[in-house]
């Protein structure tokens, strides 16, 4: 992950360490270390993202699950925004 800010607040640093695997069949995979964290991903006119829910016990990961309005993909850049515009909040995914 390259960005992520919530309410134009740059947020990128609470993935530090992460790297994140979009296999086919929706297979969604966040790593950090040794511990990984399944989840899923869908593609359609919206990007879907579900790593859990959105609670202090599952932080950062749950900040991302949302379904999110495409910006622009590339074969090297996922650029998305919450499509709820008043959250403010950006997603960006870079390949390594």
């Amino acid at each position: 992950m390259s960005l992520f800010t919530d309410s134009g607040n740059d947020e990128t640093s609470d993935f530090s360490g992460y790297s994140f695997t979009f296999a086919s069949g929706g297979v969604l995979t966040a790593q950090k270390g040794a511990v990984s964290q399944a989840g899923s991903w869908s593609h359609g006119s919206d990007f879907n993202i579900d790593l859990g829910v959105k609670s202090d016990n599952n932080k950062p990961l749950g900040e991302l699950t949302d379904n999110w309005k495409i910006i622009s993909i590339t074969s090297s850049e996922i650029r998305l925004t919450d499509d709820n515009a008043s959250s403010g909040e950006l997603l960006t995914f870079t390949k390594n």
